[in-house]
């Protein structure tokens, strides 16, 4: 699963090495392309999740893959038919497969049923990796295909190697609370920065890259007041040509030490006029922060977010205004303070950690403030190098 992220050019993720129409493909071959044709989407089609599909002919002759592409247009598989209309293929599915990474949606809201679309043709069989757990969804649409006399399989290899695009997906669903995944990057002795002020890149440009691809797949990113403070990030995706894709930056300061002290306007994050701002303050710091920081927020309509109290502070009261800020996927950026809350809060979902080589001594180790009572392991780890970095992404289990 991880190394086929990796596998997709970061500089231009669209440009995929197809088979040629009528080449007889493999099931593998078709999941992987089901997969590639599902992450085109990345950071378009929140919250929806990624979803990609793909069309074999009776021969198992390959004919077309799609994606969904953008939240609110054609799902994977309109967009899949529209293609077989486009290259006049529609009749080579007679007795063909589509493999699909989700099950066909059965309703229509913002685009018609997909599960409705596909009952049209004369297809014999739908092999699907995963189940829609939505409840508007779960069972009916693969109830609407074989009404229709089309075989329907779900394929437990398939369901593993898509696992990753529906993940958060499913937790935001299932739990109605954010999905977060923490990415960090560490020395080899585990630091993430020097002490005080100094600061340095630890990872390669491979590894940035692919911090960058990670910005887009969660579509917002949280840090700290003191990652904001000291480094100044834009907290922007730069690299490849989705320049479209711009996450939801979300700056987590709830003692309000950067609100109410330092002049926002100058802050990097601010450069790109259309980024969506979210700041979460306490109430009192909101109250008492400079009128020109305040006016400056509603100006760029930062979507203020006002806690109770910033000390002892229960994750429950922020977990629910993230989700009915429609935030449902975040990663975790940083730096120490913000690792630490959320994994002492057991709220980390997934983690992300690049390892370079080399040593930071006298560093600031990436756990300093998780507290000893925080026990977890690192499940379902997948381990892959990037250059001279090793890239270790795993599901957080807390014990």
């Amino acid at each position: 699963m991880a190394n086929l992220l990796r596998s997709i050019p970061l500089d231009a993720h669209t440009d995929i090495n197809l088979p040629l129409i009528g080449d007889v493909i493999s099931e593998g071959t078709c999941f992987d392309l089901a997969i590639r044709a599902a992450l085109v989407g990345i950071g378009q089609v929140d919250p929806n999740p990624l979803v990609g599909a793909v069309a074999v002919g009776a021969k198992g002759e390959y004919l077309a893959s799609a994606g969904h592409l953008k939240y609110g247009e054609l799902h994977a598989e309109a967009n899949l038919i529209r293609e077989l209309e486009k290259k006049g293929l529609i009749d080579a599915l007679t007795g063909g497969c589509i493999y699909v990474t989700l099950e066909p949606c059965a309703h229509s809201g913002k685009t018609p049923s997909c599960a409705l679309l596909l009952a049209k043709y004369p297809i014999k069989k739908v092999v699907y990796a995963q189940k829609d757990l939505n409840p508007v969804v779960n069972g009916r649409g693969l109830a609407i295909l074989e009404k229709a006399g089309i075989l329907c399989e779900q394929h437990s290899a398939f369901e593993m190697r898509s696992k990753f695009l529906t993940d958060r997906f499913v937790w935001s669903l299932k739990h109605e609370v954010p999905y977060f995944g923490l990415k960090a990057a560490v020395s080899l002795d585990g630091s993430y920065a020097m002490q005080g002020s100094q600061r340095q890149w630890i990872t390669s440009e491979r590894s940035r890259t692919y911090g960058h691809w990670l910005r887009a797949l969660y579509g917002s990113i949280l840090i700290g007041s003191g990652t904001l403070a000291l480094d100044n990030p834009k907290l922007d995706v730069r690299f490849g040509k989705i320049p479209s894709v711009n996450p939801v930056k979300i700056i987590f300061d709830p003692k309000g030490s950067v609100l109410r002290k330092l002049d926002i306007s100058r802050l990097e994050i601010f450069t790109n006029s259309d980024a969506k701002i979210v700041w979460i303050a306490d109430e009192k710091s909101w109250q008492i922060a400079p009128r020109e920081s305040l006016n400056f927020c509603d100006q760029r309509l930062v979507n203020r977010i006002s806690l109770t109290a910033p000390t002892d502070m229960e994750p429950s009261e922020l977990l629910e205004k993230l989700y009915a800020s429609g935030l449902k996927n975040i990663l975790l950026e940083g730096g120490g303070g913000v690792w630490g809350q959320f994994l002492n809060w057991r709220l980390a979902n997934k983690l992300h950690l690049f390892s370079s080589p080399a040593s930071l001594v006298g560093g600031r180790h990436w756990l300093e403030q998780v507290e000893n009572s925080t026990r977890l392991q690192i499940v379902n780890r997948e381990v892959t190098s990037l250059g001279n970095d090793l890239l270790l992404e795993g599901d957080i289990l807390y014990e």
